[in-house]
C-alpha cells in the first residue's frame, strides 16, 4: 500500500493546483493494478524441488513447459547449483535453497515464494500428460478440499501404479495406496484418501496459515507428506484422488531401516496416536514393533532399528510440543483458516533465516520458442 500511496501522490502532484479531486474506486483499482505490474495473479503454482542432478530437473521441465496450463507459474527450488544453460529464467522462477537441503525444507521455501492459491508439488524427475491439472483444479471448487492426489505411474512400466495417494494405519505404518495395481484397476479406486504423496500433490495454500510451514523437516523427508495429510484431516479438511490426472515417475528405492528412519517413524506415530485413539494405537503399534524385531533378528539392524524407536518413544515432551506447534486451525464451513485465526507455529528458524535467496543471473535476450525447441531437442538426444 505504501507504493500505491507514493504513486497517488505523484499523480496528484502533476495536476494543476486547486483542481484536485478524490479518486474514484475504479481509478484506485486501475492504479493498484498498474503498481502490481498489470499482471493477473496465477491460479496455479507448479513447484519443483530440485534435489538431484540437472538431467532429472531438465527432464521434468521439458515436460511441464510443453504441457503447462494457462495462468500458472513454474517455481524451481535449487538445492544444488544450476547454470540454466537453456536460458529459462523468463519461463521459470529459480529460488536458491541451502546447499544439500532436503525435500521438506525446499518445499517450504518454495511454497513461500508461490503466488497462486493452489500449488502443485512435483518431484524432480517426473513427467506429466497434457491437461493433468484440469481435473484437480475443478475439484478445489469444494472449499473443504485441501489436497488432491494424481495417479502416479511407473515411467518404465506405464501400466503399473506407483501411488494413488497415501494410507496410514493406526499402528504406525505408512503405505502408498494402490501401489502395484494396474492403471486400469487404479481408476476404480474410491476418491476419498488420506492425502497425496510428495511425488505429486495439489494443495490449497489457504489450508495452512502463512505463519506456518507445510512440512515438518524433523520427521524426515519420507514421512513429511504423511504428517501433513494427518494434520489436514484432523483440522477437518478433505483429500481426494483424481485418476484422470496422470504423472509419470520412477519407483523410489525402498527406505533404509536404520536408527534415524526408526526414530522418525516413531515420532510420527506418537504425534498422531491420540487422534486415532491412544489405547488402540499403542496396542497395534506394539505388535508392529515386535513383528519388525522378529523379522530382522539376529541382524545388527534389528537392534539399531529398535534403539531408534525407543529413543523417540521416550521423548514425550518433544511430541507434545511438536503436536501443538504444527496443529492447524480447524476448517470452518466453506472457509479456510485466516491469518488471524491460525495457530502461531512458524517454520524452523534455521530454515527461515538465510535461505530465502533468489537466483539472479544475467542472460542475453533470446526467443522463447527457440529456447524451448533447443531444450526439448537436447533432452531427446540425451534420452536416445
Amino acid at each position: 500500500m505504501r507504493d500505491v500511496e507514493i504513486s497517488a501522490n505523484r499523480v496528484n502532484s502533476s495536476l494543476p493546483s486547486g483542481r484536485l479531486k478524490p479518486m474514484s474506486g475504479i481509478n484506485w483499482f486501475i492504479l493498484i493494478m498498474a503498481c502490481q505490474g498489470r499482471l493477473p495473479v496465477p491460479r496455479l503454482s507448479i513447484l519443483i524441488p530440485a534435489l538431484s542432478c540437472a538431467e532429472r530437473l531438465e527432464h521434468t521441465l521439458v515436460s511441464v513447459l510443453a504441457n503447462r496450463p494457462e495462468q500458472c507459474e513454474v517455481v524451481v527450488v535449487l538445492a544444488h547449483p544450476y547454470d540454466d544453460p537453456y536460458d529459462l529464467v523468463d519461463e521459470v522462477r529459480f529460488v536458491a535453497a541451502r546447499r544439500g537441503a532436503g525435500l521438506a525444507e525446499c518445499a517450504n521455501l518454495g511454497l513461500r515464494e508461490c503466488r497462486a492459491p493452489f500449488v502443485h508439488l512435483l518431484a524432480c524427475g517426473a513427467a506429466v500428460e497434457e491437461g493433468w491439472t484440469q481435473a484437480p483444479l475443478r475439484q478445489f471448487s469444494d472449499q473443504r478440499l485441501a489436497a488432491v492426489a494424481p495417479l502416479v505411474l511407473d515411467e518404465h512400466d506405464p501400466a503399473r501404479v506407483l501411488s494413488a495417494g497415501l494410507e496410514y494405519h493406526p499402528s504406525g505404518v505408512r503405505r502408498l495406496r494402490g501401489q502395484g495395481l494396474s492403471s486400469a484397476e487404479a481408476r476404480s479406486l474410491g476418491p476419498t484418501i488420506l492425502g497425496p504423496t510428495a511425488q505429486a500433490a495439489f494443495y490449497r495454500r489457504a489450508a495452512v496459515a502463512p505463519t506456518q510451514a507445510f512440512f515438518d523437516a524433523s520427521l524426515g523427508d519420507p514421512l513429511a507428506d504423511s504428517d501433513l495429510a494427518l494434520r489436514l484431516r484432523q483440522a477437518g479438511y478433505w483429500a481426494r484422488f483424481e485418476a484422470t490426472s496422470i504423472v509419470y515417475h520412477s519407483a523410489d528405492p525402498p527406505p533404509v531401516a536404520g536408527f534415524v528412519a526408526a526414530r522418525h517413524a516413531e515420532r510420527l506415530f506418537w504425534r498422531h496416536a491420540p487422534a486415532a485413539g491412544l489405547t488402540r494405537s499403542i496396542a497395534l503399534h506394539s505388535l508392529l514393533v515386535v513383528g519388525e524385531f522378529r523379522r530382522s533378528f539376529p541382524r545388527p539392524a534389528a537392534l539399531t532399528h529398535l534403539a531408534g524407536r525407543m529413543v523417540a518413544a521416550c521423548d514425550w515432551g518433544f511430541h507434545r510440543r511438536q503436536r501443538r506447534r504444527w496443529a492447524l486451525s480447524p476448517a470452518a464451513d466453506g472457509v479456510g483458516p485466516t491469518v488471524e485465526s491460525a495457530a502461531a507455529g512458524p517454520s524452523d528458524q534455521a530454515e527461515a533465516a538465510g535461505t530465502r535467496r533468489r537466483v539472479h543471473t544475467r542472460h542475453a535476450p533470446s526467443d522463447s520458442s527457440n529456447r524451448h525447441a533447443d531444450f526439448a531437442a537436447n533432452q531427446a538426444r540425451a534420452s536416445n
